[in-house]
């Protein structure tokens, strides 16, 4: 399987203190302009983002704050509800883990599945954004449920270099105007689902879960499973003719 060579940054584990987004330093490539003419697509509508650009981020839709997901892989850039949506996490999402990072349930040397800070080809570029106009210069609070799926799962962001980690725990205050992303970890493949809500001045939205395939090694296990199905059938016929021998033996 073809795995991606870059490693996470040997730093110190920073503690699980409550995380503001506009810590991660401005950077060029998430400049971005919202506007209030970008489509919702309807609910129900599924899709699947294997890669591109995607931010998590609260719209005032009808006097209702809703949470949704800004799909910058299209054109033009389309809202979607969190429950229409995959994120799939394939070969390209693997990294190992350095010292430092026990914080995400591995430890050196483990393979992980990450969405990653910074872009990566082949792989969701998922962040959050508090820019759309509807929004009118409010900040808003991220809250993050209980992860559900195998392994463990984690969410940081880093200035990069040795710099320490922020880990972001349930909940995260967004300024107005803040466009960020972090790195989001998985342990093990699967499907996972993470709730999200937000609030918004006195409103807080009901959790919806975002759903994340992890498929980096998941098809490997199956593909190599079903490769040896000629030594299964030998071994039935064995298995047969020894207890065939038992019986004829008894007789």
């Amino acid at each position: 399987m073809k795995k991606l060579a870059a490693t996470l940054a040997v730093a110190l584990v920073a503690a699980l203190a409550p995380v503001t987004a506009s810590a991660q330093p401005t950077d060029a490539a998430l400049v971005q302009t919202v506007t209030a003419d970008e489509p919702i697509a309807p609910r129900g509508t599924a899709v699947r983002l294997t890669e591109g650009h995607a931010d998590i981020g609260p719209v005032i839709v009808d006097g209702r704050v809703e949470l949704l997901l800004r799909d910058d892989s299209v054109t033009p850039p389309t809202w979607r509800y969190l429950d229409d949506v995959t994120v799939v996490l394939a070969d390209e999402a693997v990294q190992t883990v350095a010292k430092g990072y026990d914080f995400t349930g591995a430890h050196a040397g483990d393979t992980v599945w990450v969405v990653p800070q910074t872009e990566v080809t082949g792989v969701p570029w998922l962040g959050w954004n508090t820019q759309h106009p509807s929004l009118d210069g409010q900040d808003a609070t991220l809250h993050f449920g209980a992860h559900e799926g195998d392994g463990d799962f984690s969410v940081f962001l880093q200035s990069g270099g040795f710099s320490t980690p922020q880990v972001v725990g349930e909940t995260m205050f967004v300024p107005a105007g803040t466009h960020a992303h972090a790195n989001w970890v998985f342990t093990a493949p699967g499907t996972h689902t993470v709730p999200l809500s937000v609030t918004v001045g006195e409103t807080t939205t009901d959790p919806v879960p975002l759903r994340f395939a992890v498929e980096g090694e998941e098809a490997d296990t199956t593909q190599q499973s079903s490769l040896p199905w000629w030594l299964l059938g030998i071994g039935a016929l064995v298995l047969v003719a020894g207890i065939v021998a038992v019986v004829r033996g008894r007789r």
